[in-house]
């Protein structure tokens, strides 16, 4: 069967030819602005920082940590992670490369031009054949293909903004143990300065013929051992700066370690846990993900469904020989007898039934992570709030009672001792709990999928400010 073609000679035909090409190739262009600008809305709703890389804009490296010479908070952390974590950054280009694939779903096929010599081996005449052919099955699977490729360019803005949620969520936790490594030094400091003040009284006492040299190596050697423990924790709060640095994307020598980390307390999150979960599917960006994976497994059914006939192609095919010239259409059937495609569209069937059940798994993962992020925050608060307004003070005022009374002589220095004990004991117990309950803040917003501030506001309707100041935190 011949089926070649031939372009049209006629000056208006190239003309027409022309202007068509161009502006198909005018429409090709690769614009990911507005996939950028959808990222950094949905990594802003998660993460309350509309601080994003954006790779069509200058890096701003430089001006990382400008806001923060009254204090580094945690959102100050979590934007400097977002604009300078190289992580975050490879990520944005990948809504590049998708945007690329979607415009490649919206170009047409190429036609296809060919073309048969043949001359006389006698001295005859030449003849020529030529076919221009154009596969019209192509765009009727157009719709779809585009559809899908905009699904997966939907479906990698949330996987991009997923992980650099995750980043965001490492800058958080790395600048919670800085504070709590922090909290930790300044304990560690009080608790040294009061070994030394019992030294200080057992040395009086012992000037004025009270108390023994047991006495005084008993208080040393406790006041020598906090000392220990303050510059382990010295060294540990500079280690927790460097981790703090490098998730941020920035250079410790730029001053990082001179910064006073803010003492912000995330706002307690509001107990209604229908409410919480609501918001946890609304917004979780992984298991938004997994819906548009379901929508692409439909959409490629239907694509394969269309795949039945595989191969139309029509146009012109022009043949001259020196009987004259002939003109004609032309077109490429290819006859679906034996592959109906079959195969593929069972294929197509079972990964929709599996995206399906794998949607299913991720919402009951999801409300299970949110039942268990909310319920350690629930404990961590009670927990806290004991610490503070009971176990310290109580501490505080027995060791205030036991210093009175050994300085009385009423009691020995090692009835003292474990009062002190006790509420150096009690005091890193606090910080521990207060740890926890910090880290409870970011476990609910990595299963809500928001920040703590737009549960709050979205679950109560009542304002929020994330870096409210402390309202404890006492060393007594």
């Amino acid at each position: 069967m011949r089926n070649p073609c031939y372009l049209p000679t006629h000056p208006q035909w190239r003309i027409v030819v022309c202007a068509a090409v161009m502006l198909l190739s005018g429409c090709a262009a690769v614009d990911p602005s507005p996939d950028y600008e959808h990222a950094r809305a949905l990594v802003s709703n998660a993460t309350g920082s509309s601080e994003v890389y954006m790779p069509n804009l200058p890096a701003e490296r430089e001006g990382a940590l400008e806001s923060t010479r009254n204090g580094l908070t945690r959102a100050d952390a979590v934007s400097a992670a977002l604009k300078n974590n190289k992580k975050v950054q490879s990520l944005m280009y990948e809504l590049g490369v998708s945007r690329a694939d979607v415009v490649q779903a919206d170009l047409l096929s190429n036609p296809s031009l060919d073309g048969v010599f043949r001359f006389s081996a006698g001295g005859g005449g030449s003849t020529i054949e030529g076919g221009l052919l154009q596969s019209v099955l192509g765009a009727f699977q157009r719709p779809i293909r585009q559809r899908m490729a905009k699904a997966q360019l939907e479906k990698k803005i949330m996987e991009v903004a997923f992980a650099a949620a995750g980043v965001a969520a490492e800058a958080s936790t790395a600048y919670l143990n800085a504070l709590v490594a922090n909290r930790a030094k300044a304990v560690a400091i009080e608790n040294a300065k009061t070994a030394r003040e019992l030294w200080s009284v057992v040395n009086e006492r012992l000037s004025v013929g009270i108390g023994t040299q047991l006495d005084i190596n008993t208080a040393e050697a406790e006041a020598v051992e906090q000392d220990l423990f303050r510059e382990q924790a010295e060294l540990n709060a500079d280690l927790a700066a460097f981790a703090l640095a490098e998730v941020m994307g920035v250079e410790e020598w730029r001053g990082l370690l001179s910064i006073n980390l803010g003492t912000a307390r995330p706002p307690e999150v509001p107990h209604q846990l229908g409410v919480v979960l609501k918001l946890a599917e609304k917004n979780r960006l992984d298991y938004r993900a997994r819906k548009v994976q379901v929508d692409l497994a439909k959409q490629k059914l239907r694509l394969e469904k269309r795949k039945v006939l595989r191969e139309l192609s029509i146009g012109a095919s022009v043949e001259t020989a020196d009987e004259g010239t002939e003109v004609g259409p032309a077109f490429d059937l290819e006859i679906p007898l034996f592959d109906q495609n079959q195969a593929q569209i069972a294929k197509a069937e079972y990964r929709l039934s599996q995206a399906l059940a794998e949607l299913d798994a991720q919402r009951l993962v999801l409300r299970k992570e949110v039942r268990v992020a909310m319920a350690r925050h629930r404990a961590a608060r009670r927990s806290v709030d004991i610490s503070e307004k009971k176990l310290l003070p109580l501490r505080a005022e027995s060791l205030a009672l036991a210093r009175e009374a050994f300085s009385e002589g009423k009691t020995n220095l090692l009835f003292v001792l474990e009062a002190q004990r006790q509420l150096l004991e009690s005091r890193m117990e606090y910080l521990s709990r207060l740890s926890d309950y910090l880290f409870s803040i970011g476990e609910i917003e990595k299963a809500v999928g928001l920040s703590v501030c737009a549960i709050v506001s979205q679950s109560s309707s009542g304002a929020c400010d994330a870096d409210t100041p402390m309202e404890s935190v006492k060393l007594n």
